[in-house]
C-alpha cells in the first residue's frame, strides 16, 4: 500500500502469510485502564509503556489494505490499534467492524465503545436494577460511572 502527500511516500507493506490490515487511525481513546500499562508484567494485554513504541488503547479506523478475509478496503473498524497516524494491525481479534455510521464516529470510543460496554453489562448483567432500588455509584465522575448514572436515570431509579 502507497500513501502518497505532497511531501512524504508512505509505504506500509503487509506479510502475504498474515491476516493483518494497515489501518488510518481515525479516533483514538484516553481511558483509564491506560495507567496500568506502565507495569512491566509481559503476561498482560498491554506492554508496557515506554518513549520508543507508540501508546495502545482503544480507536475508530479505516482500513487501508487488507489480508484478514473479514475486513476490507474501506471498511470502519474499532478495537485496539496504537496512537499513530498510520498502523499496521496483527492482532485483529480485537476488531470489529462498525455497521452504523449514523452517529459520530468518536461514539465507538466511548457510548459504544469500552465504558459503554462496561456500564452496561455492569449496570443490567452485573446490577438486575429494579424501580424502586437505590443505585450507588462510586465513581460517577469516570468514564463508565457517569454511563451508568444515565442507564439508571433512564429507569427513573
Amino acid at each position: 500500500m502507497h500513501l502518497k502527500n505532497s511531501t512524504i511516500t508512505l509505504q506500509l507493506p503487509l506479510d502475504a502469510a498474515s491476516e493483518s490490515v494497515s489501518v488510518k487511525n481515525l479516533v483514538l481513546s484516553c481511558d483509564p485502564y491506560m495507567r496500568g500499562s506502565k507495569r512491566t508484567d509481559r503476561n498482560s494485554l498491554f506492554s508496557s509503556l515506554s518513549p520508543d513504541s507508540p501508546v495502545v488503547g482503544y480507536g475508530v479506523c479505516k482500513v487501508l489494505d487488507s489480508k484478514h478475509p473479514n475486513f476490507k478496503k474501506g471498511d470502519l473498524v474499532w478495537g485496539f490499534t496504537k496512537w499513530e497516524e498510520y498502523s499496521i494491525i496483527t492482532k485483529t481479534d480485537s476488531f470489529i467492524k462498525i455497521e452504523h455510521t449514523d452517529v459520530p464516529l468518536s461514539y465507538y470510543t466511548g457510548l459504544l465503545g469500552m465504558p459503554g460496554m462496561t456500564a452496561y453489562a455492569g449496570f443490567y448483567e452485573v446490577g438486575f436494577p429494579k424501580k424502586g432500588d437505590y443505585v450507588f455509584i462510586s465513581s460517577a465522575f469516570g468514564a463508565v460511572g457517569q454511563l451508568v448514572g444515565q442507564l439508571a436515570k433512564l429507569l427513573e431509579i
